[in-house]
């Protein structure tokens, strides 16, 4: 500053402002907890608001300081008492603000923000301090969002799993905005339903399996949007089990040669993708004797082995699944023991679909390593010679195809596949046969 004194020579002095209220830079970040320069944060990390509802929130912020460029991280002053908020498009703040979206609204520390019916899902608002001496002085460089959660509508359902007749299905609490509703159940064939569109809804059993069931909702043209349940939220469990479980059986595994010794000890394993129990027993002799039926056990959930000692000739074994439904429908393997077989070590059977055998024999291929974590063999006999090998998911899809062969030994790299049910399918000598295995 120059002035002049009366009688007296021009005068210079230097006066240093430290003080400028500047918003070009970003807030400096105070080097300690007790530093006055401390982040520009908002109150809240997220605000609700129900879809298909207008609701009010209050956004707001803890007031940002004064700071000048180039003073250092710790040079902090007075407090920013303006600021503008960028909203979803067409949120409003009270009636005189409507926001497009890209446009901003200038507030103090606080302020309500309403919500329209869908805008605004997975998405914030933007707040940024603002100096208020002059137009367009807001600190693009020092912004704080706040996140927006749109939930779907919470529900509760009345459903039933087993269906073992028929059974109802009713959503509650359904906001009054839905317009549409459709219960289905994958795969078809399993349960019919009366109406699906209706809620509730009367669900009948078709068939014996396992199935998922879905519950869909739709806002029609007063909100345009659609929200799935799935069999988690509907049954408390990953599926619906429809009818009483019937037990199949995986091939025979031989652990030496195709025969087994009378006097064999036997090991069953039962699991299944029912909640189900199992009923373990054997007819002694052939079909048709009259033989009596053997319980071995009743009601068995454990997944220890059941072992009989048999010396008949010929054995049947039966399974039977049950669960609140009743019992399935009786498996019976029928199979030979003979008389001078000498194989050593116990055969294994499993019931569907926990088929991890160490070998399962087909016709006369074979697969070993089964389950298998990166390499699955794969054999024939001498004679043979492996022409293609194609493995699939099972939903059908080709994920590995192996040509021209030429040997009747192989190995598979499998170690890209995910952990999963795959088939094989092996053709030697113009014939084809196919396999599962499990990628763990």
């Amino acid at each position: 500053m120059r002035y002049k004194r009366q009688n007296k020579a021009d005068t210079t002095e230097y006066i240093t402002f430290k003080k400028i209220k500047s918003l070009f830079y970003p807030n400096p970040t105070g080097s300690s907890g007790s530093s006055p320069c401390q982040p520009f944060t908002a109150n809240q990390t997220f605000i609700t608001a129900p879809i298909c509802q207008v609701t009010n929130a209050t956004v707001s912020v803890n007031a940002a300081k004064w700071s000048t460029f180039s003073e250092g991280n710790d040079f902090c002053w007075g407090s920013i008492t303006t600021y503008e908020y960028q909203l979803p498009i067409n949120w409003k703040v009270g009636t005189t603000f409507t926001s497009t979206g890209s446009n901003w609204y200038a507030g103090g520390t606080s302020v309500t923000v309403t919500s329209d019916l869908t805008n605004g899902t997975n998405g914030v608002i933007r707040i940024r301090p603002v100096n208020n001496c002059g137009a367009g002085l807001a600190n693009n460089a020092t912004q704080v969002n706040v996140s927006i959660i749109r939930p779907k509508p919470t529900l509760t359902f009345n459903a039933v799993t087993p269906i073992c007749s028929t059974a109802t299905f009713q959503a509650n609490d359904v906001p009054a905005w839905v317009n549409n509703t459709l219960w289905s159940v994958a795969p078809l064939g399993l349960v019919s339903i009366a109406t699906p569109t209706s809620n509730p809804a009367t669900f009948t059993k078709v068939g014996n399996g396992t199935a998922t069931v879905q519950f869909a909702i739709n806002g029609g043209a007063t909100c345009p949007v659609s929200f799935n349940y799935n069999t988690q939220e509907i049954v408390n469990d990953t599926k619906l089990e429809v009818g009483a479980p019937v037990a199949t059986w995986p091939e025979v595994f031989y652990p030496t040669t195709n025969c087994l010794p009378m006097g064999f000890n036997v090991t069953y394993t039962s699991t299944s993708q029912f909640s189900a129990w199992f009923e373990w027993g054997y007819y002694e002799g052939p079909s048709g004797n009259g033989s009596p039926y053997v319980l071995i056990n009743g009601a068995y959930t454990s997944q220890q082995p059941i072992r009989i000692s048999n010396g008949e000739t010929i054995n049947r074994i039966v399974v039977k699944g049950g669960n609140a439904c009743g019992t399935g429908v009786p498996n019976i393997r029928e199979f030979t023991f003979t008389s001078g077989c000498n194989a050593g070590g116990d055969v294994e059977y499993r019931i569907n679909p926990k088929e991890d055998l160490a070998e399962i024999r087909i016709d006369k291929f074979s697969i070993f390593g089964n389950p298998a974590n990166a390499v699955l063999n794969v054999k024939v006999p001498k004679s043979n010679k492996i022409q293609q090998i194609v493995i699939t998911d099972v939903n059908g899809r080709q994920l590995k195809t192996l040509r021209n062969i030429k040997a009747n030994f192989m190995k598979i790299e499998i170690f890209d596949l995910k952990a999963g049910l795959y088939f094989i399918t092996l053709t030697s000598n113009n014939k084809k046969q196919v396999l599962k295995f499990i990628k763990q």
